[in-house]
């Protein structure tokens, strides 16, 4: 399929128009929607609060508290239609797949698990360029400290259904995402303030039938001097424990600086990796921080060549290209004591 979708879509991100493949980063859609214990108004459901990035509602997940989540979706089509929702949730994973989520859907409080899209009016049956909101939030509650959280959203119509597959190449999982505008992807993210310190945890892996080689990217803004930088994984078999060397901070305002380091996963492997961010001298406050996992493309293998051009836009590491899996932020701020989207 290409073209223009021709029924109710979730958007990938701010940019996607409906255009199947959709382009740009497809794990920040703007219609997975977090209210913390608040609703979400109809007029979001408007074209002027569709539209524009500057009135995005989303809200920082509360602990403890309840989290009510939002879909928004738009018929594209020409006929009227009608929209389900289901919404699946995993910890923090630099590479999603299906095995990760499938089985851990939300549910709303009456404990459906798929609910309505209806327009400003009430109405489920959407025309054509209609907006609509499910007619009830799902809900995140017992939220852990320390968690991040992907939240992938599947819209059903009586036009078209879409299955969860089965995934054994690395790029795919993106690919699908991206191929099929009933699906949507964002990631939810909490960080306890620590004045010194920011520990995370994130899943990552390699579905392929050999080793692959893969790059971890970190990238962090307003970072005071003398931070350090490490990741780790203690699993047998993957096992690494290394600080980041960062290039200096660009000469932009936000100052970012970035480390990268490489690493061969065996076939088959899943675990976790661990960052710490540590500063002896100074609080990190006020920081964007991001944790990216590419797969170098095989010698000679056309597909995933054409796949590291696709979802990453011709990204290239010391001459070689890569292929963008996933991608986790979020900002440190000690004010609120928890961190954002």
């Amino acid at each position: 399929m290409a073209g223009i979708y021709d029924d109710i879509y979730v958007r990938d991100n701010w940019s996607d128009d409906g255009t199947i493949p959709s382009t740009g980063n497809c794990w920040g859609s703007p219609d997975i929607i977090c209210m913390q214990a608040n609703f979400l108004p109809q007029d979001y459901a408007t074209p002027e609060k569709y539209s524009n990035p500057a009135d995005d509602p989303n809200l920082p997940i509360v602990l403890p508290g309840v989290n009510n989540i939002y879909v928004r979706g738009r018929n594209l089509g020409t006929n009227t239609s009608q929209g389900w929702v289901s919404m699946y949730c995993c910890p923090a994973s630099l590479f999603m797949h299906p095995d990760q989520w499938k089985n851990t859907q939300l549910a709303a409080p009456d404990g459906r698990l798929e609910i309505p899209l209806v327009d400003p009016k009430g109405s489920p049956v959407l025309g054509q360029n209609d907006i609509a909101l499910t007619n009830a939030a799902f809900v995140l509650t017992n939220v852990s400290s320390n968690e991040h959280y992907c939240l992938v959203t599947i819209l059903r119509t009586l036009q078209h259904v879409v299955p969860i597959p089965t995934f054994n190449q690395n790029y795919q999982y993106a690919q699908w995402v991206q191929d099929n505008p009933a699906v949507g992807w964002r990631n939810l993210q909490i960080v306890p303030a620590k004045e010194n310190q920011v520990v995370q945890s994130f899943l990552f892996s390699n579905l392929e039938d050999n080793a692959q080689q893969f790059l971890f990217e970190f990238s962090g803004t307003n970072l005071p001097p003398g931070t350090i930088v490490n990741l780790q994984c203690n699993e047998a078999g993957c096992q690494f424990n290394v600080n980041l060397p960062l290039n200096p901070p660009d000469p932009t305002p936000s100052g970012a600086q970035r480390g990268v380091y490489e690493q061969t996963v065996p076939a088959h492997f899943a675990s976790s990796v661990l960052l710490t961010v540590t500063n002896q001298n100074f609080a990190i406050d006020k920081s964007a921080i991001s944790l990216s996992y590419y797969q170098f493309p095989e010698s000679g293998n056309e597909i995933q060549t054409a796949a590291g051009h696709r979802l990453c836009r011709g990204v290239f590491h010391q001459g070689q290209p890569l292929i963008l899996l996933g991608r986790c932020n979020f900002r440190v701020d000690l004010a609120p004591g928890i961190a954002l989207e």
